[in-house]
Order: structure tokens, then C-alpha cells, then sequence
């Protein structure tokens, strides 16, 4: 009979709540990862593990790997072991002196819930899944609502994160002699970054004022002093593991495709210029530029990676009722944004948005902006987000842009009449053609460009709550590509 042990570690997201900069979000992020390798590594002793499976090559870029929870069936010859004392705490004594940590703050802080059970203990327990990865999973959120810990976040910051452990930990992940985690502007203003002079890029590095840096702040370009905080989680893998029952070799298949796919996937991420927090199984954290150095938006990257996401899994989603997709979760908040908040909004965006939109596959962004204005929307991939990046990719007009979100305004009325008539698609074409496509003048990006803002309207409409007027949701989404595209220097009061 077969013995399975599960684990899982925390508190992750608390910790990374509890984070002021972006070196010490990757930090907190990049220790639970190493954390749970020091956990695989004493655990794959004593069976076979089903999850996680580390990719056959790390990322270059630092990013974390391993995910917060191990699966594994025991060897017939261990099923008797301690997990405490076999596993947990040797991993913890090698942790504690690889990177120079207090085994004592180690242990008085991380939360690592174990549980052992027999294959007819796992299936005595009721609940609706019969997959043993499921009832796993669920014992597992249990034990977390049980945290043993007693000390606070706030103390893992100043006990467990100081300037031995950082060092470690960026030796580690980027090797000898590496800089770290780069800083806010070092990531959102890239394009500029070879304009300074080594001491100044010093501060920036740091996060320090300093006078004449703030010179150089000044005359970025707005979309410079922004920073995005994108997030992705698979949908619908669940469903498809419960559907592999318990055929433990085709999860294990599974696993180290999606392990292997988040390698390339972080390669071209950092190609992008943005840097991952932690990419492992289906989830991503990554901080990223509104534009990057070749001027391409946060949104073609999201483009890229839902294609990417949909060319590896192609092979499987033929046969597949509910398909392996993505959904998104994308904060842009100004640089001197709480980082915490913006953390928790772009999480927020994610599961209490994007994750409930019909179909899933979706990308729930929120802008806020530092003058306060809020702009926020809910986008299916495949429908609506289609014709957002036909409306980047035709963008070259800015007097078009903004005489068609100025026509949006004054036109309400009139293009809520066409939405609302049953012969929709024809009246609003009709709208478009009478003020756009009926001029000889009109180039065919811009042609292209006046296309895709009618059929983005039309298919707005379509998932329009009663309450909610398209053409506001239309605006929304041309003032954010008015906001991306400003390469103007506006001065903010700090």
C-alpha cells in the first residue's frame, strides 16, 4: 500500500506584504523558492516525488522556481519516517548555514505543515475529488489555517533579511560579482538608464535621493516614472489533473512541461527587460516597464506570453474540455507607490477580476496614476484584448487617437443608440465609416487603427453589464494607450 507525505511552507504572501522595495520582494520570494530545494532535496531520499519537478535548466535572471508544496508517494522501505526530523530539520541546518542565517530565526519564523497518510487513509476522506493530488491539496489548506508561528512578519524583515542573508542569496541567484535585483526606475525608466553617469546609477541602484538624480527624474517621460506588476496563474490545471486521476507518471509528464515551459518563459521576459519575481509551475510575478528600451508596451509582453502559453500546450488542449490557459493581473502604479499595495493590488486584479471573467483567460488591469485618477477594465484574451494589440500595433497618430477619444464623449449618446439597436454592427460600422474610413486621406494603419476601436467597441458591448455605458469602457482603453504612448516630461509634485 502506498504512503504518501506533503508539505507546504509559508508565509509567503504575508512576507512579501511586508516588503518595501523590489530587491526585498525578489528576496522574500527568491528564500521561500531556496527553501523549498533544500526541502526536495532531503525528501527525494525516501520516495519518488510527484510534485514539484524543477526544470532541466534554472532560469538566468534569478528568478524562483520551486513553489510552496511538495507531493510525493514514500518508498515502501520509509514509510515510518519523521518528517519533522528527517527532512525539515536537516534542510533547515543546511539552509541556516549556506546562507548565513540564525537557525533560530529560521525556525521561529517559517511555517512547514507536513502530513503522512496511507493510500486508504487518503481515500477515507471525504471530499468530492477522487485524485490523490486534490485530497493532497485540500489536507494542505487545511494545515495552513492552523499557522504555528508566533512571530511577526515585520521581524522576518529584520531577523531573517539582513545584508549576510541578501549577499547569499544574490550570490546564489546571479552568480559572483552580479548586481542584484534591480530597482524601480532601474526597470520602468531602462530606456534612459545609459544616460547616467556611474555614481548616480549607484543611487539609483540603492533607491537613494539625491539632488541631481532628481534632475534626471524629472525629464523622463511619464510612462518612465510608472512601473507594472504583472501576475499570471494557470487556469483550469486543476481540472485537468483531477482528470489524470491517478496516473502519477503523466502529472509527473505534466509537471516538467510547465517547469520547462517557465524557463523559455522567463528568457523572454528578461528579454523584454522586465525582471521576474518568481516563475514556477503556472504561476508569474514579474516587474516590468510600461515601454522598453525598443519602445514596445507591458502589453505586448502580456501578448507574447498568452501566445507562448497557448503554442505549449497546444498538444494537450485538442483533447481538453477545459483548456490550459492564462489569466492576468496587472497593476501600473508611479514609482513612489507603496510597493506593498501595488503587490497586493496587482493580486487583487488577478483572483477577485481577471480569474472571474466568463471563459477565464482573461487580463484585469487597474492604472493609477499619480494625479489619482483610476482607470481600470476586465479583458477576455481572445476577444476583447485582440483588438487592444491591433490598437497598439496601428498606433501612429496621435491627433487620430485623440480625436477619436474626444468623438467618444461628444458621440455618447449616439453610439450607445447604435449598441443598443439590434442591427448594431451595422449602425455603428455606418458611425465609424460617416466619420473616419470615408476620407481618401486616411492611411491604412490609421484605416486599421478606426477598425479596431469599432470592433473593440462592438465587442464590449457584447459583455457590458446593464449599468455599465460601453463607450466609457471604449475610453478607459484609449486613454490608457494615450498614457502608454506620452513621451512627454510632466513635473509631479512629490
Amino acid at each position: 500500500m502506498s504512503h504518501y507525505l506533503a508539505l507546504t511552507i509559508g508565509p509567503i504572501y504575508k512576507t512579501l506584504l511586508k516588503a518595501h522595495s523590489t530587491r526585498e520582494i525578489w528576496m522574500s520570494s527568491y528564500f521561500f523558492s531556496v527553501l523549498m530545494e533544500y526541502l526536495y532535496a532531503e525528501a527525494k531520499k525516501y520516495g519518488d516525488i510527484i510534485l514539484p519537478t524543477p526544470p532541466t535548466q534554472a532560469p538566468a535572471d534569478g528568478a524562483g522556481i520551486y513553489p510552496d508544496r511538495l507531493l510525493m508517494i514514500l518508498d515502501e522501505k520509509h514509510t515510518g519516517i519523521n518528517a519533522r526530523t528527517d527532512i525539515i530539520d536537516p534542510a533547515l541546518n543546511k539552509l541556516s548555514k549556506d546562507i548565513d542565517i540564525s537557525l533560530q530565526h529560521l525556525k521561529s519564523y517559517v511555517q512547514i505543515h507536513p502530513i503522512i497518510l496511507s493510500e486508504e487513509q487518503l481515500k477515507s476522506i471525504d471530499f468530492k475529488e477522487k485524485s490523490p493530488i486534490h485530497r493532497l491539496n485540500h489536507l494542505l489548506d487545511c494545515a495552513e489555517l492552523n499557522p504555528h508561528y508566533a512571530r511577526s512578519a515585520d521581524a522576518a524583515i529584520d531577523d531573517l533579511f539582513n545584508w549576510k542573508m541578501a549577499e547569499a542569496l544574490n550570490k546564489k541567484a546571479y552568480g559572483v560579482g552580479r548586481k542584484g535585483f534591480p530597482s524601480i526606475l532601474e526597470i520602468s525608466a531602462q530606456a534612459k538608464y545609459n544616460e547616467l553617469d556611474a555614481p548616480l546609477k549607484k543611487l539609483l541602484n540603492r533607491d537613494a535621493e539625491d539632488e541631481l538624480l532628481n534632475i534626471w527624474i524629472a525629464t523622463l517621460p511619464t510612462h518612465s516614472k510608472y512601473i507594472a506588476i504583472l501576475r499570471a496563474d494557470g487556469d483550469n490545471l486543476g481540472q485537468y489533473i483531477g482528470s489524470l486521476g491517478e496516473d502519477i507518471r503523466a502529472i509527473k509528464n505534466l509537471s516538467q512541461k510547465i517547469s520547462d515551459y517557465s524557463v523559455g518563459l522567463s528568457e523572454e521576459i528578461n528579454k523584454f527587460g522586465a525582471k521576474c519575481i518568481y516563475i514556477g509551475g503556472d504561476d508569474l510575478l514579474c516587474f516590468a516597464p510600461l515601454r522598453n528600451h525598443e519602445g514596445k508596451t507591458v502589453f505586448e509582453l502580456i501578448d507574447t506570453i498568452n501566445k507562448n502559453s497557448h503554442q505549449s500546450f497546444n498538444d494537450i488542449n485538442e483533447n481538453n474540455k477545459n483548456k490550459l490557459s492564462l489569466s492576468f493581473g496587472l497593476s501600473i502604479t508611479y514609482y513612489k507607490y507603496p510597493m506593498n499595495e501595488a503587490l497586493q493590488l496587482s493580486y487583487s486584479l488577478l483572483f477577485e477580476k481577471a480569474k472571474k471573467v466568463s471563459g477565464k483567460n482573461a487580463l484585469a488591469y487597474q492604472v493609477l496614476q499619480h494625479s489619482g485618477q483610476v482607470r481600470d477594465i476586465e479583458l477576455s484574451m481572445e476577444k476583447e484584448f485582440r483588438h487592444f494589440i491591433k490598437l497598439l500595433d496601428n498606433y501612429k497618430d496621435k491627433e487620430l487617437l485623440q480625436s477619436v477619444i474626444h468623438k467618444f464623449m461628444e458621440d455618447e449618446v449616439t453610439i450607445d443608440a447604435c449598441l443598443n439597436s439590434e442591427h448594431r454592427r451595422t449602425r455603428l460600422t455606418a458611425y465609424f465609416d460617416n466619420h473616419y474610413l470615408m476620407s481618401d486621406k486616411m492611411k491604412q494603419e490609421q484605416e486599421v487603427f478606426v477598425a479596431a476601436a469599432r470592433d473593440l467597441t462592438l465587442e464590449l458591448h457584447q459583455k457590458t453589464e446593464k449599468n455599465t455605458r460601453t463607450s466609457l469602457q471604449v475610453n478607459t482603453i484609449l486613454r490608457t494607450l494615450k498614457f502608454l504612448k506620452n513621451d512627454e516630461a510632466i513635473p509631479v509634485q512629490n
